[in-house]
Parts: structure tokens; C-alpha cells; sequence
């Protein structure tokens, strides 16, 4: 909404500027009402500040539990309430998860055929679309997969 406030303001106010700029100043605020409006980008930043607010209640509450060695039952509560908690998140974002995976393999050195094999269309639309966990093969089993179909 910055934008749009900041882009809204200097398309009304270039009265004395060129017209190219002030024509450019309305496309980018229209541009970010319609993202903002299409996305819900303040409800789910609300949402996201609402559920770290509600896990790191949590955390600290477990971090007490534990300090004062309290009972098994306790520890049940909490990870009950941590439970209705998850229940409230977006979907999760599976190639976004699978490309940090991946990061996660160069940066440690492993072999190149475990990380995840996506698609550049997966890649774009990893933060728009949630997929399925199981979208995505390893290289190692796309490799495999090519082999046994040359072979047969």
C-alpha cells in the first residue's frame, strides 16, 4: 500500500513534470492495487504475524515447562495448541521447500542426484502455487526413469 500511496501521490502531483512520469507513477500504482487487491498481501502478512506471535508463545511457554520440569501432561498441551496452530497455516509452498532442499545439498556437498528436479515453470510459480509434495523427482530417479526407458 506504500507503493500505491507513493505512486498515487507523485501521478497526482506532477502537474508541473513531464507527462511520461506521471502516466508511469498511475500504471505502477494501479499495478500494485491490483497485486495487493488479487493476493491479499496485508491479510496474509497479518496472518503471518499473528502465527509467529502464537508459535513463539509457545516456544516460551515450553521453554518454561521445561525449567520447571513439569509433567508429561504439560508438554501434551502444548504440543495440542501447537497442533491448532499448524491447522491455521496457508498451504505449504512444496517447490519453494524442494529449491531450498536443493540449496541445502550444493551447500553441503552432497551428490548432485539427490536434489530435486523442477521445471522452470515450477520454479516461477513456487510461491503461487502450493503442488503436491511428491511433485517433484530426484535427479537420480529421473536419471534411472531415462535409463529404463532407453533400455526396454
Amino acid at each position: 500500500m506504500f507503493v500505491v500511496v507513493l505512486s498515487g501521490t507523485a501521478a497526482f502531483g506532477t502537474i508541473a513534470q513531464s507527462a511520461g512520469f506521471a502516466k508511469w507513477a498511475t500504471f505502477v500504482a494501479t499495478l500494485a492495487g491490483v497485486v495487493s487487491l488479487v493476493f491479499e498481501l496485508d491479510t496474509k502478512a497479518r496472518l503471518h504475524a499473528s502465527l509467529k506471535g502464537r508459535m513463539f508463545d509457545l516456544l516460551a511457554r515450553c521453554e518454561t515447562a521445561l525449567a520447571r520440569s513439569e509433567t508429561a501432561k504439560d508438554c501434551a498441551d502444548l504440543d495440542a495448541e501447537m497442533t491448532r496452530t499448524y491447522a491455521d497455516e496457508p498451504p505449504t509452498m512444496h517447490a519453494a521447500n524442494a529449491l531450498a532442499y536443493n540449496a541445502a545439498v550444493d551447500a553441503m556437498g552432497r551428490s548432485p542426484g539427490r536434489k530435486y528436479d523442477l521445471k522452470p515453470w515450477q520454479i516461477l510459480l513456487r510461491h503461487w502455487w502450493p503442488f503436491r509434495a511428491n511433485a517433484f523427482p530426484t535427479l537420480a530417479d529421473r536419471e534411472r526413469s531415462a535409463e529404463a526407458t532407453l533400455a526396454s
